[in-house]
């Protein structure tokens, strides 16, 4: 990385709500690797890249960003499982209630996708 994206990388990490995903994972995330698709052409619209940057950086409309961030709630429990907090990681791959269905259907759609693939 060069100056430029040194001194960027540590203006966006060190915001309170921007820059989680690098925060949380800072052993694995690259910010070279990681971002390298933006930088190279997608086909993405730019709406696209905006909202794979707010769920990494967990400011999608959940109850616990409407709780901690927004301040328009006072209740961040999950709306399925109202054990942990309401965030991206959790609806994505920590949700007990959501974990025997949901995840399972998921994965065997990606995994018919892949199949479809390769034959």
């Amino acid at each position: 990385m060069d100056e430029w994206e040194i001194e960027n990388t540590s203006k966006w990490t060190s915001k309170q709500l921007r820059g989680q995903y690098k925060r949380k994972v800072p052993e694995i995330a690259s910010m070279e690797n990681d971002y390298r698709w933006m930088r190279e052409s997608t086909g993405l619209k730019i709406e696209t890249e905006a909202l794979i940057i707010a769920a990494q950086d967990q400011a999608l409309d959940t109850k616990c960003h409407k709780a901690k961030i927004l301040h328009t709630t006072n209740y961040p429990k999950c709306r399925t499982c109202k054990e942990k907090d309401e965030t991206v990681a959790h609806i994505v791959s920590a949700c007990s209630k959501i974990a025997g269905s949901l995840y399972t259907t998921r994965h065997n759609n990606v995994a018919t996708a892949i199949h479809h693939i390769i034959c």
